[in-house]
C-alpha cells in the first residue's frame, strides 16, 4: 500500500451485459461505444471524487481490483483504463508492456494497450 494515502476508496459496480460491451470475445476487444462510454464515465468519477478511477473487468480478471491498496506490484496494472491524478505519477511511471499511459492535464491516462484505444 501506498503510505502517502491518507484516505479510503470507494468501489462502484456496474453490472452491465457484457454482450453490451464486449466486441470479439476471443480478443477481448471492446465495442467501439465503449470507449466514449468509459472514458466519459470515468472522467465525471474522478472530477467528482477526486481520486484514482480504474475501469476493470472482474468477471475476466476473476479477482477485485486492489490497486493502491496492496504491496503487489503486478496488481497496480490490473486495470482495462484509469485516470490517476497527477500527484501518483511516480508509482505508475513505469507501465509494464501491456499498458500505456499519457499526461492528460492534471491526470494520468492510462490503458491496457491490447483492449484499449487512446
Amino acid at each position: 500500500m501506498d503510505p502517502t494515502l491518507k484516505s479510503n476508496g470507494i468501489s462502484c459496480d456496474l453490472l452491465i451485459e457484457t454482450d453490451e460491451l464486449i466486441a470479439n470475445y476471443s480478443t477481448g476487444e471492446f465495442r467501439e461505444y465503449t470507449f466514449d462510454f468509459v472514458e466519459r464515465l470515468v472522467f465525471e468519477m474522478t472530477n467528482n471524487f477526486g481520486t484514482p478511477t480504474y475501469f476493470t473487468n472482474e468477471a475476466d480478471d476473476r479477482e477485485p481490483f486492489d490497486g493502491l491498496r496492496t504491496v503487489n506490484s503486478n496488481k497496480l496494472w490490473s486495470f482495462d483504463y484509469a485516470l490517476i491524478p497527477i500527484e501518483l505519477r511516480s508509482i505508475y511511471s513505469t507501465p509494464p508492456n501491456t499498458h500505456q499511459s499519457r499526461t492528460n492535464g492534471q491526470l494520468l491516462e492510462c490503458w491496457k494497450t491490447k483492449l484499449w484505444k487512446p
